[in-house]
């Protein structure tokens, strides 16, 4: 085990009891902004990645929409914004309404998704 590697797995702890996510609501807008820091060490392939996805949430009659993108904080110069946008509505017990798509930097968009999810 080299000094690199080492120190990876030194910080790769570090983070991994530093993980958090963060919210804030901005009045009564309807509008919050969430920030999630992540940290893993993968030992099987010895590879550590940090990343950070902000994302935005507006509530909007029942509706919920919300935008996030993730950042990874090793490869930040090589980046390329993607996009991914959600709506979701709860229609009953357990049972929500979604749509989804991505866009990339280019604002080219990819698959549009839409569907609805079970909770038991």
């Amino acid at each position: 085990m080299n000094n690199t590697t080492i120190v990876s797995v030194l910080t790769g702890t570090f983070f991994a009891f530093a993980t958090s996510a963060h919210a804030i609501d901005l009045g009564t807008t309807g509008i919050s902004l969430n920030t999630t820091l992540e940290a893993e060490y993968n030992i099987t392939d010895e590879a550590e990645e940090i990343s950070i996805t902000p994302e935005l949430h507006y509530s909007l009659f029942d509706i919920d929409l919300s935008i996030e993108t993730e950042l990874d904080l090793q490869a930040i110069s090589d980046y390329e914004l993607g996009l991914s946008w959600k709506a979701t509505r709860d229609i009953g017990n357990n049972i929500e309404l979604f749509g989804e798509m991505s866009t990339n930097d280019d604002w080219d968009r990819d698959d549009i998704t839409v569907g609805v999810s079970f909770t038991f």
